[in-house]
């Protein structure tokens, strides 16, 4: 069954089998891979069985257990020790001891119903003639076989190893010890630091089916042929259906006890078969796989703002805002110092050069008050953009980097919309008067059309008025700058709230369409005949609107005197 690597979750349900042992853990340690009554890797294999990461096979992309047939990738050369980094490390093909042959491995994490961090291990060996000496390792960096006789990665501090040795006999106990990798910090090497021993701990067993099972670790193995029917095996002596005694082996570290509450990211583990348990035994054979156990989960609001405004450095129509939400959904916590990416799609997922993400370098402190994310923990970054559409479907990705390796999650949403209320107002006024030309007494007609933009979205007008000769005079009619008081505005006065005679906001243009003229009527008015009527109208769409399906109209009739009052003349005195 394949598994997503970085969507492993816990189940609801918790498993309540009877148990006799002094931990109760998650995952059935036996000594064998077949259910009695818990999960086991059985069930792992099947539905992930709740475990929050598992070991994912880097050829395959598959979740579960590691295949290494010979002469597959053993270790080579001197500087392949535990001690030293995984850069020092060579591997090869080839072949070592049946003993130390490991033919599959696999690792899993849960939580336990404390809350406690539990890793889970096991592994096979191709024959069983002599004790059995592994290693374990969890990396927080992706450390593994760069396919050219080296290894990728490196070792952070904090990557735990597990040595386990068991030796032959019914009544064996197992050792396992518990080390740190801390970088000149070393007590048993310059680099590795003891965190628990068994031999050490005289008040519990280190045998994982003991009653007195020690908390923070413990291995087992299986002292009889046991069945295995889930993974390819086949032992030395041909055996494919069952285990001979002592061939399977397995065994969990208590992270959280081990390590407190300072969990860092683990990404990436390997098994090796060691010649002694010693921290500078040869390195024979091994397995290295991914180990997915943090993630990351990122969500948003976004929303259309505005109208870009001249003033804005962009060609584009809209300013949207957003908001994520950033959360630690894994089991390790991120450390202030480890580099976060954030990377917004300004709602053109298939253009990068407008995406708005975070300053190179930024790290998961630079975001959070200077403080890491451990599990479970959010916080949110904010930005802006600028876009065509209203509204753009709005895309954002985190990744965190730890080590080599990354957890990265996306979310996509649409923005809410920004709600556009066009308005436009038309005012026509004029004045007529007798005047002479060429002899003649003629009457003249003033007049002045004012149409205005009273909207929030800049609108393509047209203006027109058969009788002074107008047929849909076009205008770009610009949004007005709100104002309280005349001192607002860069020009003229605050009219009802708006700046109609200041450039407007968008194209810094004209707000106001004013035409002035004068026309001289040709033809004898109908109707009222002390009086001449003519109607101006405007229709006007947001230049938004392309289809032009939401049209704008407004007209006025203009009445001006046929004849003119001439004044009253003013009153003689007596």
């Amino acid at each position: 069954m394949r598994f997503n690597k970085f969507a492993i979750m816990c189940c609801a349900a918790c498993f309540t089998a009877a148990s006799a042992f002094a931990v109760v853990d998650k995952l059935e340690l036996d000594g064998n891979v077949k259910s009695d009554g818990m999960n086991d890797w059985e069930q792992v294999l099947e539905n992930g069985a709740g475990a929050i990461a598992i070991s994912v096979d880097r050829e395959t992309g598959m979740a579960g257990v590691i295949p290494d047939l010979p002469p597959k990738t053993i270790f080579w050369k001197g500087g392949s020790k535990d001690i030293n980094d995984v850069t020092q490390w060579w591997y090869k093909d080839g072949s070592v001891p049946d003993k130390d042959d490991i033919r599959n491995g696999i690792a899993a994490a849960y939580r336990d119903g404390t809350g406690d961090l539990i890793f889970y291990f096991g592994a096979d060996r191709y024959a069983n003639s002599g004790d059995a000496i592994f290693g374990f390792w969890f990396y927080q960096a992706d450390v593994g076989p760069d396919g050219n006789n080296q290894f990728t990665g490196h070792h952070t501090n904090g990557d735990l190893f597990i040595v386990m040795e068991y030796p032959q006999g019914s009544n064996a106990e197992p050792f396992v010890q518990v080390m740190e990798w801390m970088e000149g910090g070393g007590d048993v090497s310059a680099n590795l630091k003891v965190l628990y021993d068994s031999e050490n701990d005289d008040s519990h067993s280190a045998k994982c089916d003991a009653e007195n099972v020690a908390e923070e670790a413990c291995a087992i193995t299986n002292q009889g042929d046991s069945q295995m029917t889930i993974w390819d095996y086949m032992a030395k002596d041909g055996s494919t259906a069952t285990y001979p005694h002592e061939s399977f082996f397995e065994g969990r570290v208590n992270v959280t006890e081990i390590l407190g509450d300072n969990i860092p990211c683990f990404s990436s583990f390997l098994i090796e078969t060691r010649s002694s348990r010693s921290e500078t035994a040869q390195l024979k054979d091994f397995i290295s796989g991914e180990f997915p156990l943090c993630s990351i989960m990122v969500t948003k609001t976004c929303k259309v703002e505005r109208l870009a405004l001249a003033s804005d450095p962009t060609d584009k129509t809209y300013v949207a805002s957003f908001e994520a939400t950033v959360t630690n959904d894994g089991s390790g916590a991120y450390d202030k110092d480890l580099y976060i990416e954030i990377v917004d799609d300004s709602g053109t997922p298939n253009d990068t050069s407008d995406d708005v993400s975070t300053a190179a370098n930024t790290t998961v402190g630079d975001l959070n008050g200077g403080q890491g994310l451990p599990g479970g923990e959010s916080f949110t970054y904010s930005g802006t953009f600028y876009t065509n559409d209203n509204p753009p479907m709005n895309t954002i990705e985190a990744t965190v980097n730890f080590g080599n390796s990354t957890a990265t999650d996306e979310f996509t949403i649409e923005c809410a919309p920004l709600d556009l209320n066009p308005a436009i107002d038309l005012t026509k006024v004029c004045t007529s008067e007798l005047v002479e030309d060429g002899g003649e007494v003629v009457l003249s007609v003033d007049y002045d059309i004012v149409s205005c933009n009273l909207g929030d979205v800049p609108l393509d007008a047209t203006i027109t008025d058969a009788t002074v000769g107008l047929d849909a005079v076009p205008y770009l009619l610009d949004i007005a700058q709100a104002c309280e008081i005349d001192d607002d505005c860069s020009v003229g006065s605050c009219d009802n709230g708006l700046c109609l005679e200041a450039p407007g906001l968008v194209y810094e243009g004209d707000v106001c369409a004013i035409i002035s003229n004068t026309y001289r009527p040709s033809t004898l008015p109908t109707g009222n005949r002390l009086n001449s009527q003519n109607t101006v109208s405007v229709s006007a769409y947001s230049v938004f609107d392309e289809s032009q399906s939401e049209e704008l109209t407004d007209e006025v009739t203009a009445t001006c005197p046929l004849c003119p009052l001439q004044p009253e003349p003013e009153p003689q005195p007596e």
